[in-house]
């Protein structure tokens, strides 16, 4: 289901690791009116001289869930493997802030975070095209050889840093 961002209210929910794509997809089809993503990133790898993407979690147990309005009563209750809902206090279970704009930044990738192009010059690093190119991350560093980037973010209350695939130009 597609929202307008400006009306989107993410949440977060905490899961067993392993089970993510299991809980989105059972969540988005047992409530029509949500969407439930677990990201991904798609990371370049080469085998037998051959380079290939392959599919990593983007943030393991962890799924997020967009809605217009507020969340069914009742859903964790539909999976045994949810630990517990993201949130702020009694009150604020919504994303809001930095964990607003990180899960908006998968919303709008649709939960695949595919490598990103990357132009090289010296020292400097300017994202082209991709992902990276609307995230409120930083790079911190970059392997050209593996075609990597280790890119730092703030997400609930914590700085996590994950490697993302990049395609390098020039």
């Amino acid at each position: 289901m597609d929202f307008e961002v400006d009306n989107l209210n993410c949440y977060c929910i905490f899961c067993r690791s392993g089970q993510e794509k299991k809980i989105a997809t059972r969540l988005t089809a047992a409530y029509p009116d949500l969407t439930a993503l677990a990201a991904i990133r798609l990371i370049p790898e080469k085998r037998d001289g051959q380079w290939t993407e392959r599919e990593h979690t983007l943030l393991p147990g962890y799924v997020f869930i967009y809605a217009s309005g507020e969340l069914p009563y009742g859903f964790r209750q539909q999976e045994q493997h949810i630990y517990k809902l993201l949130d702020y206090d009694e009150d604020m279970r919504t994303l809001f802030g930095e964990d607003r704009d990180y899960a908006v930044w998968i919303y709008k990738n649709q939960g695949c975070i595919a490598p990103s192009k990357v132009l090289c010059q010296g020292d400097q690093v300017t994202i082209v095209d991709g992902p990276l190119k609307e995230c409120h991350g930083i790079i911190k560093r970059l392997d050209k050889h593996k075609r990597r980037a280790w890119v730092s973010f703030r997400f609930a209350g914590e700085e996590r840093t994950v490697s993302l695939g990049v395609e390098l130009l020039g």
